[in-house]
C-alpha cells in the first residue's frame, strides 16, 4: 500500500513538473540534472526541487527533485522523507529504515513501450540500493549527487543502472 501512494504522489508531482518544467525552463537553463543511464552520459535541463512539510504527516519533511527529458518520454524522480520537520544536507540512503528514499526513472512516457523503474529488488540479484547526497539548499535552489546499482519495473522484469548523478536545480518555493 505504500508503494501504491508513493506511485500516486510520485505521478501527480510528475505531472506538475513536466507542465512547470516546459513553460519556466529553457535548453539554455543553468540549471540541470546529469546522470549515466547503463553507461550512457543524460543532462536534462528541464529540472525542479521542492522540500516542505509533507502533507499527510506535518510531523514528516520531503525532498523532490524531477528533470524530464526535453520531449517529456523520460524522467527521473528523486525523493527522500524524513521524521522532523526539516531536511539538513547529507546522504541518505535506501537502505536506511528509518527514512524513506525512492527514485524513479521512467521511459516512454504515453506510450505503449512505458517503463517505470523503481529501486526495487530483481529476482536473482542483489538488492536495489539507492544514495542520494543533498550539498547545499538555500532559498532558491539546490545541489546534490545520486547513485545506485539499478532501478527495476517488476512489470517487464527489466533493470536499468542510474549511476554517477549531480544536480543543481531550482527551488520551488
Amino acid at each position: 500500500m505504500k508503494r501504491f501512494l508513493s506511485v500516486i504522489w510520485i505521478t501527480a508531482l510528475c505531472a506538475v513538473t513536466i507542465s512547470s518544467c516546459k513553460k519556466s525552463s529553457s535548453s539554455t537553463s543553468s540549471y540541470y540534472v546529469k546522470f549515466n543511464v547503463n553507461d550512457s552520459l543524460v543532462t536534462w535541463n528541464y529540472v525542479v526541487g521542492e522540500i516542505g512539510t509533507d502533507l499527510q504527516d506535518s510531523t514528516k519533511t520531503d525532498f523532490g527533485m524531477n528533470a524530464v527529458s526535453k520531449d517529456t518520454s523520460t524522467a527521473i524522480i528523486l525523493s527522500i522523507q524524513v521524521n522532523g520537520k526539516s531536511l539538513p544536507t547529507g546522504t541518505y540512503e535506501s537502505t536506511n529504515s528509518s527514512l524513506v528514499v525512492f527514485a524513479d526513472f521512467y521511459t516512454g512516457y504515453n506510450s505503449p513501450a512505458f517503463v517505470d523503474y523503481t529501486i526495487d529488488d530483481a529476482s536473482g540479484m542483489a538488492p536495489s540500493t539507492f544514495t542520494i547526497t543533498i550539498s547545499a539548499i538555500t532559498s532558491k535552489d539546490m545541489r546534490g549527487t545520486f547513485t545506485g546499482n539499478y532501478l527495476y519495473d517488476f512489470l517487464s522484469g527489466k533493470t536499468v543502472a542510474v549511476t554517477n548523478g549531480e544536480f543543481f536545480v531550482p527551488r520551488l518555493p
